[in-house]
């Protein structure tokens, strides 16, 4: 990492209090909770590979740039591989985490953190805003201002797969791989994402004491302790784009006209 990167994790982890904190699961808790501010969007990703050149990849100290500047955040590798960098500054051991979700295997990625010899899943690309214990005997359930988690271990041990729960419904999200990556293959994994089919399309999702804001293209929805509302929108009318997701709308736009011009 060189030393732009490693001073925007540093700066981040300023921002979040966090050195002040002596016991580790607090402190944790505390820098994961900070980053869930950064919503997941991948317009920053939509406007990198435009711009080609032989890395796309939007490291720390762009994506930190571009969120004190635009409001942005990006997808799960970017945030994943931020968010590692500011826990290696606050003396945390992470390991990037890929996992299997229902429509291709190894499409999402999330850090497992060890924190006295112990799991927790950290996941920024799902905007969590809080370490979920990695327990090998028993699901673990919590409750976001959308939505319910479960996290619930395998039968055969060494992974898990993770839920969203509304009453009685759960709903398959993910399941982590069985071992840890290396950073080869996460870098690896994270170059090829530049042609998932997701890149065909404007996405963003945040994560508020409301609910959860999600949006693809004009389609959004929106689930939380009120209920939920969707809809066909234009998301540059209105406030809708600075309120729900504090993404600057310019954004959107230059990443949608980019989508407009790719062959």
């Amino acid at each position: 990492m060189n030393g732009a990167d490693r001073s925007a994790a540093r700066a981040f982890l300023a921002r979040t209090g966090a050195d002040a904190i002596p016991d580790p699961l607090e402190r944790l808790s505390a820098i994961t909770r900070s980053f869930s501010v950064l919503p997941y969007e991948n317009l920053t990703k939509i406007l990198r590979r435009a711009r080609g050149g032989s890395d796309p990849r939007r490291l720390p100290a762009e994506v930190l740039a571009d969120h004190d500047r635009l409001g942005a955040g990006g997808t799960c590798f970017s945030l994943s591989w931020f968010l590692a960098a500011i826990l290696a500054e606050a003396g945390f051991e992470s390991r990037y985490r890929l996992a299997d979700r229902s429509y291709a295997d190894a499409s999402h990625t999330a850090l497992e953190v060890v924190v006295d010899g112990r799991g927790w899943l950290v996941d920024p690309g799902y905007l969590l805003d809080r370490p979920i214990p990695l327990d090998e005997r028993r699901p673990v359930e919590i409750r976001l201002p959308a939505e319910g988690l479960l996290l619930e271990p395998d039968a055969a041990g060494g992974t898990w797969s993770l839920f969203t729960v509304s009453g009685t419904h759960r709903k398959f999200r993910y399941r982590l791989q069985a071992r840890p990556a290396a950073e080869g293959d996460f870098v690896d994994r994270w170059l090829e994402s530049f042609d998932w089919p997701m890149m065909d399309s404007l996405v963003l999702s945040r994560v508020n004491p409301a609910g959860r804001h999600y949006l693809r293209d004009v389609h959004y929805h929106f689930v939380g302790r009120q209920g939920r509302r969707q809809g066909a929108l234009e998301p540059t009318e209105g406030d809708l784009l600075r309120d729900a997701f504090g993404i600057d709308p310019a954004l959107f736009e230059e990443a949608r006209d980019a989508l407009a011009r790719r062959p």
